[in-house]
């Protein structure tokens, strides 16, 4: 019988290859508390499905404790048919420092727990090997870690961990010399196309197709003999110039030919684009020219049952139908890197992003922890925030980046300082805005704005609709107070577009004691629409505003603010919440 195989579907739809080979479902597993096993004494005395994370009932382990390392193992077969190819092994996301062992031997080591890597067996590689991983997920505070909880419990808005292996394993048949994925950059008449090769040969060519709904528009070619990447501009046909919009999501199949000195095909693959323009014009906002209102949710991610994994690819699809049925139009991807076929549907369905990195835990206050005089800062994110701007840049979903969420002032010798947090915002702004010049850049969301160089500017407001309105009435320029109690330096306002990012927060119906939401529970679902209707119309009210974001869209474990519940079951009407929120 053959073997269940979980997320059956492409894990990679922005770089698409006809032939692949899945290799969820059963692995070896052991869970090592205190990172003392080696490579030749691990028991591997349990089973786990993967791609579902340890701590998930989906991965049939269901453990919600530390652990300070993870142990996985998979003995795996390669295709006959791929006899001759150059074999890549792919995870696309593992938590937090993985080794990877092939037949016992070292091969790749990658930190990060949101972004993929691969390893390159190389050409015919054993047909039957075994894939050993050891992942370690490092208790300590300081690393990126999104809404991972640090305590042994949930609390407040931290939820509960993921350790080791959370999205889909699988390997890939390539030539020796191969395409890697493209940048697809949308210009004034057409695509530009980015294409790395894994190498170049002389008088090799890059060729470039573009098809509008199934009709081939363009084609190009350029020299691959050039450096290590084909660049390839692509002019549409002026009456095939569609834009893409939430009212319109119309895509472009772009098919990339590698071809030999003879002409011959020595790679083929698929990716696709949209035809869409961000910009800014004082305080506008503008999507393709014209001035664009976001209303967006806080979206997190999170699955009673997969916790960050979705349980399936409709899943993924369901949460955004959910958001569009309320009413937004978007949502602020919050403190995690989510899987690329979510930021897939949200490409084909018109769905509005702003991509954050789950940069929690680099950058939290030093409470009950020892004075030493210097504040040390955890694992840099710029790595892997450039590893997510990377792998997402091709989406014309995303309109906005952000690497940090809500920063905070350090108490250094018994003063309050800003110095380590200017310097972690400014590399990673930065970093954003030379990976990608695309995409309006966002210093910080919410507390201290330190660059008067933003792209935008937001702030965090979970107060009542009239003492928002009251904020807003006192903000030239918008401010906002840290967490101590202080107000910001945050006249850094230079006339941005100008977002509410977090608002909201209301829970119903009336949660238990330890849950976790924002002012005093609505009583009935009436009362809560009132003030809803009541918070919205207060912020259409400032014509500064260029958008909101409500926090959120379910709940999740404690956190009772959802439209939803944890289990997507609807709290009101969504029809009645898309009214309110209807121009």
């Amino acid at each position: 019988m053959p073997e269940y195989i979980p997320r059956p579907e492409y894990p990679r739809p922005s770089w698409v290859r006809d032939d692949f080979l899945n290799l969820n479902g059963t692995w070896d597993f052991a869970i090592d508390l205190y990172g003392q096993y080696t490579l030749e004494n691990v028991p591997f005395d349990q089973k786990i499905t993967v791609p579902f994370p340890p701590e998930s009932t989906l991965s049939g382990i269901g453990e919600t404790g530390f652990m300070e390392v993870v142990w996985y193992r998979k003995e795996v077969q390669i295709p006959e048919r791929w006899q001759g190819k150059r074999i890549l092994l792919h995870f696309q996301a593992v938590d937090y420092d993985a080794e990877i062992f092939i037949d016992g031997k070292p091969v790749c080591f990658h930190r990060g727990c949101f972004t993929p890597f691969t390893v390159d067996l190389g050409v015919d590689p054993p047909r039957q090997f075994s894939v050993t991983v050891r992942a370690c997920t490092l208790r300590d505070r300081n690393r990126a870690r999104g809404k991972q909880s640090d305590r042994p419990e949930n609390y407040l808005c931290c939820y509960t961990r993921v350790s080791g292996i959370w999205q889909t394993v699988w390997m890939e048949a390539v030539p020796e010399v191969f395409m890697k994925r493209p940048r697809v950059l949308p210009t004034a008449d057409g695509f530009l196309l980015t294409v790395p090769l894994s190498a170049n040969r002389r008088l090799w060519k890059v060729e470039a197709e573009v098809l509008l709904n199934g009709e081939s528009i363009c084609h190009a070619s350029v020299p691959a003999d050039a450096g290590l990447s084909a660049v390839i501009y692509c002019v549409l046909p002026e009456d095939k110039r569609i834009y893409w919009s939430p009212e319109n999501p119309q895509l472009y199949d772009i098919e990339l030919t590698l071809t030999g000195a003879d002409g011959s095909v020595v790679d083929r693959a698929s990716t696709y684009g949209g035809w869409r323009f961000i910009s800014i014009d004082g305080m506008d906002f503008l999507l393709n020219g014209k001035k664009l209102f976001q209303k967006l949710v806080l979206d997190q991610g999170y699955y009673p049952d997969g916790i960050w994994t979705a349980p399936d690819d409709e899943a993924l699809q369901r949460d955004i139908h959910l958001s569009m049925q309320a009413g937004f139009n978007g949502a602020r991807l919050h403190q995690k890197v989510f899987e690329e076929r979510f930021l897939y549907h949200a490409d084909r369905l018109g769905y509005l992003v702003w991509g954050e990195f789950g940069d929690w835990g680099i950058d939290w206050c030093q409470e009950n922890q020892p004075d030493v005089g210097i504040y040390q800062p955890g694992i840099s994110p710029a790595g892997q925030f450039l590893e997510e701007i990377e792998r997402d840049f091709s989406h014309p979903c995303i309109i906005v980046w952000s690497a940090l969420n809500e920063t905070h002032r350090r108490m250094i010798n018994g003063k309050w300082s800003l110095d380590v947090v200017n310097d972690l915002i400014r590399t990673l702004f930065n970093a954003a805005k030379t990976a990608d010049p695309s995409r309006p850049v966002l210093d910080v969301s919410g507390y201290i704005h330190r660059l008067p160089e933003s792209d935008i500017y937001d702030i965090h407001d979970y107060g009542t609709a009239d003492e928002v309105a009251s904020h807003l009435a006192v903000m030239d320029p918008p401010c906002q107070c840290d967490p101590n109690g202080e107000r910001d330096f945050n006249e850094l306002w230079h006339g941005q577009p100008f977002f509410l990012s977090e608002i909201g927060g209301m829970a119903y119906p009336p949660p238990p004691p330890g849950s976790f939401s924002y002012g005093d529970p609505p009583a009935t679902a009436d009362e809560f629409l009132a003030r809803f209707r009541k918070l919205i119309a207060e912020i259409r009210r400032d014509k500064r505003v260029s958008g909101y974001c409500y926090t959120q869209l379910t709940d999740i474990f404690q956190e009772a603010n959802g439209l939803y519940y944890f289990d997507r079951r609807a709290k009101f009407p969504p029809e009645r919440v898309a009214e309110i929120q209807a121009d």
